[in-house]
């Protein structure tokens, strides 16, 4: 079983909080936990879905200030938990930002970059593979042999990427797919000498964050970044992350 607190099994490299912390103005009040909420027909408040539906935390914030929170098993606002594929969120944003610097532009493609892979993806855009178009073999599931556990458990995706083959189903429609992640980290890895150094000072480090995240990666000499899901912040943070899009 999956848990929040799997990147305990990975490397990974810390992405630490500058020493002028920021923290979340707090004015929280009990409305939002008796609001009601649907679920599968059943009626009930938001405090009862919380609290019988295995969540770990639950915050919600109203003119930048957090109205309400809710926590389990020990955790707190504070406590940095693997965010799986909020990373690709994350990641897209920094890319955002990549691009509004002119360090890359979402039209370039993937052949540009020199990154010694196959060649039925080198026509593919930032753009295509931020889409998630298909095209590309994938397959979901927890087996061991599935792509989505091998590239999970890769100690080099590097390798593994000069490994991936083309779908028989084509290209051109939405496929979720970990692959396209991985690509993208590929082309912006090969033009930046340390990505995750950049992450950090350009990206990270602008939230102010409240407490030290994580960046899991396939290993120790590779250090190529799990942007498939290894991210790992505390729910604070994640809500700062929030507020970005909230105040456009």
């Amino acid at each position: 079983k999956q848990s929040v607190f799997d990147f305990q099994y990975f490397p990974f490299r810390v992405l630490k909080r500058d020493s002028e912390e920021a923290e979340l103005e707090r004015h929280l009040i009990s409305s939002p936990g008796s609001l009601p909420v649907s679920q599968s027909s059943t009626n009930q408040t938001v405090d009862n879905l919380v609290r019988t539906s295995d969540t770990l935390s639950f915050l919600v914030l109203k003119d930048g200030k957090l109205v309400y929170e809710y926590y389990a098993d020990g955790i707190n606002g504070k406590t940095p938990m693997l965010c799986y594929s909020i990373t690709k969120s994350l990641f897209s944003s920094y890319l955002s930002l990549l691009a509004s610097n002119g360090v890359i532009s979402f039209d370039d493609w993937l052949g540009q970059y020199h990154c010694q892979l196959p060649d039925f993806v080198a026509n593919r855009t930032f753009q295509s593979l931020m889409n998630m178009e298909s095209g590309i073999r994938y397959t979901h599931g927890k087996g061991p042999f599935t792509d989505m556990v091998k590239f999970w458990l890769s100690t080099d995706i590097r390798r593994s990427l000069k490994g991936i083959s083309p779908s028989v189903d084509g290209s051109g429609f939405f496929y979720y797919n970990d692959i396209h992640l991985h690509l993208l980290n590929r082309m912006v890895d090969s033009r930046i000498s340390d990505l995750f150094v950049d992450i950090n000072h350009n990206f990270w480090q602008r939230l102010k964050p409240t407490s030290n995240a994580l960046f899991c990666i396939d290993n120790h000499q590779k250090k190529y970044l799990k942007m498939d899901g290894g991210m790992v912040v505390a729910p604070y943070d994640l809500a700062k992350f929030g507020l970005l899009y909230a105040n456009n």
